[in-house]
């Protein structure tokens, strides 16, 4: 799975994240998950038909409790090579997790590894279904 690591301003504490962020005006969130993907890590993709996963939750991060709301999206790779990324001060590089990693990866919260174990067995299974 794509993502990058990130050090939290104030914590310190480092994160793996799945790319994201905010939609922007005008954009559907498939629109603002391919923009989001290639900012934080440099990579074109195309988000796959699959079914979508909203969370609500909180997250502290740089001294501040966040409520979130997002859209997990799966998405496939449009590129092989990334091109090169600046994005944030916290951002600390892209990061390639492997399928057996992602609950020791993710699990520091559970409204993040639920949807990124559900889409990573759905984007499996459809895979396999299309390779037989």
């Amino acid at each position: 799975m794509l993502a990058f690591k990130a050090e939290d301003p104030s914590s310190r504490l480092n994160y793996v994240f799945v790319p994201g962020g905010r939609i922007e005006s005008g954009e559907t969130p498939e629109q603002a998950a391919v923009r989001e993907t290639f900012e934080e890590t440099g990579y074109r993709i195309s988000i796959l038909k699959l079914p979508s996963v909203e969370r609500h939750y909180d997250f502290e991060w740089d001294g501040q409790v966040n409520h979130c709301e997002t859209i997990f999206l799966a998405g496939e790779l449009l590129s092989e090579a990334a091109e090169p990324v600046d994005d944030a001060h916290y951002h600390r590089g892209v990061v390639w997790i492997p399928v057996g990693e992602l609950t020791s990866v993710f699990g520091y919260h559970s409204d993040i590894l639920e949807p990124v174990l559900f889409l990573s067995r759905l984007q499996t299974r459809a895979v396999s279904h299309l390779e037989i």
